[in-house]
């Protein structure tokens, strides 16, 4: 999704021909995709099947090695949510340098039988017919993109992995497939994967590309509409100052009804606001209905989870997706987020930034709460670079409403701070992943 939103589909496409496997696409989606996008991609009619159980097996073990042999902090606070006692015992053997040894040792095994077993539990005879130049895994840490990469690798079709998102390299587990290129957004990830996979053997070569989708935030000149033209269609009053609220997954925050609620009781102290609340896919619009304040303005994609979708346009997001995103934070005045990458998006944009960090109630235990997730492995080195305000409860939620909605122009520190994260600060991401992608195919 990120490549066909961002444009980088289509510019691939105008250079290849591209052929596009997924679960997640079907024949009706993919005539729309390139009628929208004015591109020619091709759908590949080929059955993917589920994880094998052994496969399953050996990938939970090797998660828990990798969480244990490079002290993933996202995998430990999964775990501390899920069973303390283990999370004691974890650390307890953390210390043994026998055992360690031993779980290193054992984490090479465990990733090279999946590799192999991966290769001999595949079979995909829909794709005796093609004669493909390379592979793309644009979701390297899927399973089932590791087995039809290791397939085509058998046959000698060289692959390119595309790390999609900041958290992927410490989320996900580990890339159970060997990949002469692998494409990630900035310095940080490419430590990441120097530290996780160096020791395996197989020397990819590492590219920084920036972030595909993020080019747009950079452009001078785009086609993006006035605020007049904003305000028109979501009919708020042009004199009128503009909070974003974009929500989190439900099962990493449950309390942003709460937050929502917040908000309301601020604009009912000021008469020059408006709240817009940008719905995540799995925030379900008529939990919105009860907000009756007039204020409001509510968008959802109108799409339902992959897991819920019935059919492939259930899921597949609105076309405008990013265009509309980069509209609401272009026009907004200031962005509240739950620790999402919007914070990046909102920073990319010069936008005041307020990060939620408490719950309903507040004295939620740690291991549900929010703030939690301000501790993943990807948000630490985000949290030292102060792009936002962190609050803890409503009045600093307020007081922080207050300092954004005095500001009178963009900020610019924010896009300067966050290159660390962007690489870029300007549109070149890319033209770089189409030049990654030229010295690949040579």
């Amino acid at each position: 999704m990120n490549l066909i939103h961002s444009g980088l589909l289509k510019r691939l496409s105008e250079k290849y021909r591209i052929h596009l496997l997924s679960t997640l696409i079907g024949k009706p989606e993919i005539q729309q995709l390139n009628r929208y996008h004015e591109m020619n991609v091709n759908l590949i009619d080929a059955k993917i099947a589920h994880e094998h159980f052994l496969l399953k097996i050996l990938r939970r073990c090797e998660k828990l090695l990798f969480s244990f042999v490079f002290e993933i902090e996202t995998q430990e606070i999964k775990l501390l949510c899920r069973n303390k006692m283990f999370q004691k015992g974890f650390s307890c053997v953390r210390n043994a340098r026998i055992l360690r040894f031993i779980a290193d040792i054992s984490l090479r095994w465990f990733r090279n039988a999946i590799i192999l077993l991966s290769k001999r539990l595949t079979s995909l005879p829909e794709l005796a017919g093609y004669h493909f130049d390379g592979v793309i895994s644009t979701s390297p840490l899927d399973i089932r993109e590791n087995c039809i990469v290791n397939f085509l690798v058998t046959n000698k079709i060289r692959s390119m992995a595309m790390v999609i998102s900041w958290d992927n390299l410490t989320s996900k587990g580990m890339m159970n497939a060997n990949h002469e290129y692998v494409l990630v957004w900035n310095q940080l990830m490419a430590a990441e994967y120097h530290r996780f996979y160096n020791a395996f053997g197989f020397p990819a070569k590492v590219c920084i590309t920036g972030i595909p989708r993020f080019d747009r935030y950079f452009e001078t000149s785009n086609d993006t509409r006035s605020k007049k033209d904003f305000c028109r269609q979501f009919q708020i009053p042009e004199t009128h100052k503009i909070i974003l609220f974009a929500t989190s997954a439900r099962k990493h925050f449950r309390s942003q009804m709460l937050i929502a609620k917040h908000v309301i009781e601020y604009l009912q102290l000021h008469t020059d606001l408006t709240l817009v609340i940008r719905c995540h896919p799995d925030d379900p619009i008529d939990a919105y209905q009860q907000l009756a304040e007039p204020r409001i303005r509510i968008w959802h994609p109108g799409n339902r989870t992959y897991l819920n979708a019935r059919t492939f346009s259930d899921w597949l997001p609105p076309f405008d997706f990013l265009h509309s995103l980069h509209e609401m934070l272009r026009n907004c005045d200031t962005c509240i987020q739950v620790a999402s990458t919007i914070r990046l998006d909102a920073a990319a944009c010069g936008k005041p930034i307020i990060s939620i960090a408490y719950d309903d109630p507040e004295d939620t235990p740690y291991t549900e709460s929010v703030r939690r997730l301000y501790d993943y492995s990807h948000q630490l080195p985000l949290n030292q670079l102060h792009v936002d305000t962190m609050v803890h409860r409503k009045q600093q939620l307020f007081n922080a409403l207050n300092n954004a909605l005095a500001r009178t122009e963009l900020l610019n520190k924010p896009q300067d701070k966050i290159r660390l994260f962007t690489h870029f600060t300007q549109p070149k991401s890319v033209e770089t992943v189409l030049k990654y992608v030229d010295e690949w195919l040579k």
